[in-house]
């Protein structure tokens, strides 16, 4: 009729007969709609009446069982068994061990365990439901105490054969100083980028325990390793590295580190001399000048991890010296100082083999002289840029005549456009389209000036800040009337232009600065008023100028003061 509302009924304790009777019935009553014509007590009674009994059980042929009723399928815990070394005696402190529950032919149900550890508190466990033809389930747990744990097992809320279990867990004795670790996997140099590598663990004789390893890459993230024992104490450990730089690779041996861990393992892109690529003003083939400090950089940032070697053959076929500097981020800084002028070739080898371009020819020029020498060019468009908005910078002729050239050599073309001030300067405006290394050279009568080329770096347009919108006015801005020694100000209204704050150069020289620039944060004697991210305060002290806020509230209204401290024909301020 309804087997499935007591499903479990054979189970049930013959000795609780009071108890049985008066579930059966209120289940009958319930969902199967017969009336309990007997108390429970009287049917549980030897002595009923045979009449009263036959009456009442002549009910349940004829009734049906109610829609939505709580049918359960019939389970017998009696045919669960678990077996398994997380069961027995011989399990080790610290050691992961396990057992296995099967349920096969126990029909449905829930099963459940708990592990209770020698100090009464209950211990953590994994359980796993296994899809397996024997309907196991996998526990698994680490005893953290030595002594006796408890261990129940149930199904369905009924407790298994043999549950619950007792297993006896023995402390051990481990010596971490007696592993080591060997392989190319934690040498310090030699792993290359997605490339997978390997090191081994060997712990005999160091007791009785499992090495754990921990590999974090350089952005502390922790990188999966693959941990196998080939028995006999030796375990091999393989992983792959996906980004370059430093890994720390962490061993421990019943909880302790081996010796030589944490290990410090730099990882590389693969030798590749085709990679490494040279830049920079100190290549550019002419326009620079004896006794100048000429740089120039290599980036081996994906060349993998080799020596580089700059050779500077001089003309006549001796060589000049090259200071090279390495970055540690897999760059270098060369630098070099010809004695002479004429041909110069540089060699460039990363790993004894050339690498892009390389060699590299460079036409050096004589020591500027004469009324020449006295033509400078300044501004920010001979350091930096944005791409796609315009770049500018000065020129003053100091005196000289000649016919001024310009060229912008780069990633992308650049539209140039000379105004003439009249006074004997000119405010030369380029046009970069897209990001990276420039090079401006400024001539007169096709000689480079001094300085010349420079080198801005032009970067991408992050948006939300137009310079051409920052307003500058103010008496020392003005062409005329300025005396040395006098103090004199202008300001500067960012307001209209966006976010980043303004910047300071002078023709003259002069050693002053705002926020980025000289004499501003990271450089001695200037931060902004009262600290970076204070309200501002005070003026900002400077060697020879000081910059205060106006508009305290947005501080982007600054008045900057000076004192210029030499005479010159013209005083350019940008």
């Amino acid at each position: 009729m309804a087997p499935g509302l007591c499903p479990d009924w054979e189970d049930w304790d013959p000795e609780n007969g009071l108890e049985n009777a008066t579930e059966a019935m209120k289940l009958g009553e319930e969902w199967l709609d017969v009336p309990q014509l007997l108390r429970p007590e009287e049917m549980n009674n030897p002595k009923i009446d045979d009449m009263s009994m036959m009456t009442y059980l002549s009910q349940f042929p004829k009734c049906k069982c109610k829609p939505n009723a709580p049918l359960r399928p019939k389970s017998n815990a009696k045919k669960v068994r678990a077996y398994g070394p997380g069961l027995e005696d011989g399990n080790l402190v610290s050691q992961p061990t396990s057992f296995t529950v099967e349920t096969f032919g126990a029909g449905s149900g829930k099963v459940e365990a708990t592990i209770i550890a020698p100090d009464g508190n209950p211990l953590p466990f994994t359980q796993k439901a296994n899809k397996d033809r024997n309907k196991t389930h996998s526990v698994e747990y680490t005893p953290m105490l030595p002594g006796t744990y408890t261990i129940s097992v149930s199904f369905n809320g009924m407790v298994i054969p043999k549950s619950p279990f007792s297993v006896n867990v023995q402390n051990v004795t481990v010596n971490a100083g007696k592993c080591s670790a060997t392989g190319p996997g934690i040498q310090p140099t030699g792993v290359f980028l997605n490339e997978p590598t390997y090191f081994e663990i060997h712990t005999a004789g160091a007791g009785a325990s499992v090495p754990t390893v921990k590999l974090l890459d350089p952005n502390n993230q922790v990188i999966p390793v693959e941990l196998q024992s080939n028995g006999k104490g030796l375990y091999r450990v393989e992983y792959t590295a996906t980004i370059s730089g430093t890994y720390q690779v962490e061993v421990l041996f019943g909880g302790n580190h081996i010796p030589g861990s944490v290990f410090n393992v730099s990882v590389a892109h693969a030798f590749n001399p085709n990679a490494a690529h040279a830049y920079g003003r100190g290549l550019q083939p002419k326009g620079l000048r004896v006794r100048e400090n000429c740089e120039f950089y290599v980036d081996a940032k994906e060349a993998g991890q080799s020596e580089l070697k700059v050779q500077i053959i001089a003309p006549g076929g001796l060589d000049e010296p090259a200071f090279i500097t390495d970055n540690k981020d897999g760059t270098f800084t060369v630098n070099y100082s010809p004695t002479k002028p004429g041909r110069y070739i540089l060699n460039v080898t990363y790993g004894r083999k050339p690498i892009q371009k390389s060699p590299f020819t460079v036409n050096i020029g004589p020591q500027a002289t004469g009324p020449h020498a006295q033509i400078k060019a300044f501004g920010p468009g001979l350091e930096r840029g944005v791409a796609g908005k315009p770049a500018t910078f000065t020129v003053e002729m100091n005196g000289a005549i000649g016919q001024l050239g310009f060229s912008v050599e780069g990633p992308s073309q650049a539209e140039i456009k000379c105004k003439d001030n009249g006074d004997g300067s000119c405010e030369v405006t380029y046009f970069p389209k897209v990001p990276g290394q420039y090079f401006v050279h400024v001539t007169c009568d096709e000689e480079d000036i001094d300085k010349s080329p420079f080198s801005p770096n032009i970067v991408p347009d992050a948006g939300g800040f137009d310079a051409t919108k920052v307003k500058a006015f103010g008496p020392g801005l003005e062409k005329n009337g300025i005396e040395i020694n006098m103090p004199v100000e202008f300001t500067i209204d960012t307001r209209g232009a966006g976010t980043p704050p303004p910047s300071y150069t002078s023709a003259a020289g002069l050693p002053f600065g705002g926020p980025g620039g000289p004499g501003g944060p990271g450089a001695p004697g200037g931060q902004w008023p009262g600290g970076p991210g204070q309200r501002p305060g005070v003026p900002l002290d400077l060697v020879n100028a000081q910059a205060l806020p106006l508009d305290l509230d947005s501080a982007q209204v600054l008045q900057v003061a000076l004192v210029p401290q030499e005479a010159l024909q013209s005083k350019s301020f940008q």
